[in-house]
């Protein structure tokens, strides 16, 4: 469940100018849960995530988080507009008991009422828009956010944007906290802030559109198989996940360039994507190429009553060592042994217009039994086969 509320109330007639008080409110209400109803059952592979208390597996991970933003905010047509906020920010993540595995105390719940002071600034005029966000936290947890965005118009069709973050952050509370009724599954743990430094930066041209980012992360929080033994077919024998921090930097780097080429009644929208990562050990894995390119055709039929488009899609990424998922956490953990990728996927499409209805037609992943049946979406589990949608959207008034 969500609710969000943001209002603001202008203490004076004018518009443009004036002394505004502002008020945010979010709330959201989650749960994880994994069952799993007999582990004797001859379909199941007993000992995949280890030893467990019970013949039937049923963990759940309740969560909710609020956040409760006044501030006060000035703007102006010369000057911009400035903020200035404090966050009344809470969250809670719970199990029903409390537990003790081999001596060690788990607890039953994660719970903290943390205070930031903020401020944002906004600023349009012609061809430049600026943008500055600051929030620290009062206490020790280190919750810090700096990020600054600017956007300059060069000329018509062509424009500049350039951005800074540097975020102190926690990780997801499963690192810190988790139970379950396998054994291995169960920890409580403290870990430092992650910490990123991005520097980002696009360029846009009727020739081409370039975006860059490069990022610095400190103290990144990771899971990983503690028992990593593996069969002849690259398939962990048992995963006994946990949370780990890795103390040394990582630097990831990624350039992107997209263009949409049009010849008369067809089309070539095409985007290319280059990762690269400098790190000693293989924490943050990512394909270093990616390519998405759509061929299209447009036109029309019955005097132009009815418009249609219609082509093929092509997505590609290169090889490399992607997370693998374990259903017990619902995360993905870091593993080297199995590498994904290094496969076409096409997809082809008709999309149909008749007045305020559309239609369309998609034939995802149509080239499946053509490629071998060796796609992945992460080690063990496969992508999607060849299928069919058909969709129908109509407006019964204009």
């Amino acid at each position: 469940k969500r609710l969000f509320l943001h209002h603001e109330y202008q203490l004076n007639s004018s518009l443009a100018n004036g002394i505004l008080l502002t008020h945010e409110f979010t709330y959201e209400d989650k749960f994880f849960e994994y069952y799993q109803k007999d582990l004797n059952s001859t379909y199941t592979q007993k000992d995949r995530f280890g030893a467990s208390f019970k013949s039937t597996i049923s963990n759940k991970t309740k969560y909710y988080t609020l956040s409760n933003k006044v501030g006060a905010a000035f703007q102006s047509g010369l000057l911009g507009r400035v903020e200035v906020y404090a966050d009344f920010y809470k969250y809670n993540y719970q199990y029903n008991s409390v537990a003790n595995i081999n001596g060690g105390f788990i607890p039953n719940l994660l719970e903290k009422n943390m205070t930031l002071i903020g401020g944002k600034y906004t600023y349009k005029k012609e061809n430049w828009n600026a943008f500055l966000l600051v929030y620290n936290s009062l206490g020790n947890d280190n919750t810090s956010n700096i990020q600054a965005n600017i956007d300059y118009a060069l000329a018509d069709n062509i424009g500049l944007q350039a951005g800074y973050q540097k975020l102190s952050r926690m990780g997801n509370l499963n690192y810190y906290l988790y139970q379950s009724d396998y054994l291995h599954y169960n920890w409580n743990n403290s870990f430092n802030n992650e910490k990123i430094n991005q520097f980002d930066a696009t360029l846009t041209t009727p020739w081409v559109t370039l975006e860059g980012s490069y990022q610095v992360i400190k103290d990144k929080l990771y899971f990983s198989n503690d028992n990593p033994v593996y069969n002849d077919f690259g398939i962990a024998k048992q995963l006994l996940i946990t949370p780990k921090q890795y103390g040394k930097t990582i630097n990831f780097l990624s350039l992107q360039a997209s263009k949409e080429i049009k010849f008369g009644r067809f089309g070539l929208d095409n985007t290319i994507l280059y990762q690269e990562v400098d790190q000693e050990d293989n924490i943050l894995n990512v394909p270093k190429l990616l390519t998405r390119n759509t061929l299209y055709y447009r036109g029309a039929l019955f005097d132009k009553a009815l418009k249609f488009q219609t082509g093929i899609t092509f997505t590609y990424f290169s090889k490399f060592y992607g997370n693998d998922y374990n259903p017990v956490i619902g995360d993905f953990y870091v593993q080297d042994k199995v590498k994904i990728g290094d496969y076409p996927v096409f997809d082809f499409f008709i999309d149909m217009k008749v007045r305020t209805a559309r239609i369309y037609f998609i034939l995802e992943h149509f080239n499946a039994s053509m490629s071998g049946y060796k796609y992945y979406t992460a080690p063990n589990y496969p992508y999607r086969d060849f299928t069919f949608r058909f969709g129908l959207v109509w407006n019964f008034f204009s």
